[in-house]
């Protein structure tokens, strides 16, 4: 039979022991002999053979961003990692065709009924929403007869689109911070500080939208 390799992204995804557990089985077939699962945090690399052990470890951090399963079957390979710098989650599988179009199945059904559809297009469009958004608010204003307001010109238009671009990018940063793209939660362990991240990403926007503005009226 054909051997086929097949790559994609999949859609954002939070993991919890549970859903961990049932991703685990889903692609623990009969035919597999080697599975491994390697979590990346705090720069060391941890690596088991079952979920159990994961559950198990108490000095694992709470929250695991980055990580990778490996799934063998004879001369069949599937892998799975989250890359957090990149904001991805990646599929390759490498195998007879039959096997391969299986695991694909599998994995993707899996994503689709997992995964979080929002944050995956929020991943694609975010920077581009915020910035449009805040160009547009600002041009309308300026149509509706608030040009003191920001004192636009043809000349500083270019600075508040740059400026949109710039808090756009903040923006994206404070949600790839507050909710990574993939993530690992495991349960009785602290909570992430979600507040108080919020609330200093808050401040960042704030003063930069502070510094656009001000420039757009000294322009």
């Amino acid at each position: 039979m054909s051997r086929v390799i097949y790559e994609t992204d999949l859609e954002s995804i939070h993991l919890d022991e549970d859903s961990l557990s049932e991703l685990f089985t889903l692609l623990q077939t009969d035919s597999v002999t080697e599975v491994t699962i390697k979590l990346h945090a705090n720069k060391f690399t941890y690596e088991y053979d079952t979920v159990g052990e994961i559950i198990e470890d108490s000095t694992l951090p709470g929250f695991i961003q980055s990580f990778e399963l490996v799934v063998v079957a004879d001369d069949n390979r599937l892998k799975l990692t989250s890359d957090d710098d990149e904001n991805q989650i990646k599929l390759r599988i490498s195998g007879e065709q039959e096997w391969a179009r299986e695991q694909r199945r599998t994995v993707e059904e899996f994503f689709e009924k997992r995964g979080d559809r929002v944050r995956t297009l929020a991943q694609k469009w975010l920077v581009w929403a915020v910035a449009g958004l805040l160009t547009g608010g600002v041009l309308l204003l300026d149509r509706l007869g608030f040009s003191m307001l920001f004192r636009l010109t043809d000349n500083n238009i270019v600075v508040v689109a740059f400026g949109s671009l710039l808090v756009a990018g903040v923006v994206k940063s404070a949600v790839d911070y507050l909710h990574p793209y993939a993530l690992i939660r495991l349960t009785n362990r602290r909570l992430h500080p979600y507040v108080s991240k919020a609330f200093r990403w808050l401040t960042i926007v704030a003063g930069l939208l502070t510094i656009v503005f001000t420039g757009s009226q000294v322009l």
